[in-house]
């Protein structure tokens, strides 16, 4: 009966995620991850990847639905998914912290000080 209950409790939770995002016009990820965080003290990463899996069901059946009514450019939605699956690697990840690094660097003031002092030193 335990394990009844607990499904039941997810399907519910479920359910009220998915409709309540649908009201709100929000993603069900913005409701879900806090929710499993706070009812199954879930871990934030673990809420987050759940959260992720949940939606290739709905992403695969809504597109299937608007590919039916003519509404998806396939060209369009396939140069976007290798997009994204590049652009959600670990070295572009890495690439992007090290190009924060280096504008908050120049935002500090603290490239432009380095360069005059280095213009200064070289006589440029």
């Amino acid at each position: 009966m335990g394990a009844l209950v607990t499904w039941a409790e997810y399907i519910g939770v479920g359910l009220a995620i998915g409709s309540l995002s649908g009201l709100l016009g929000v993603g069900g990820g913005i409701i879900a991850v806090p929710l499993m965080v706070l009812i199954w003290k879930l871990d934030p990463k673990v809420a987050i990847g759940t959260s992720l899996a949940t939606m290739i069901p709905t992403a695969i059946a809504g597109s299937f639905r608007h590919y039916g009514f003519g509404n998806v450019n396939l060209t369009l939605a396939a140069c976007l998914a290798l997009g994204t699956v590049v652009g959600s690697s670990e070295v572009l990840k890495r690439i992007f912290g090290i190009l924060m690094v280096v504008s908050g660097l120049k935002w500090s003031g603290l490239i432009d000080l380095v360069t005059g002092l280095f213009s200064r030193a070289t006589g440029q």
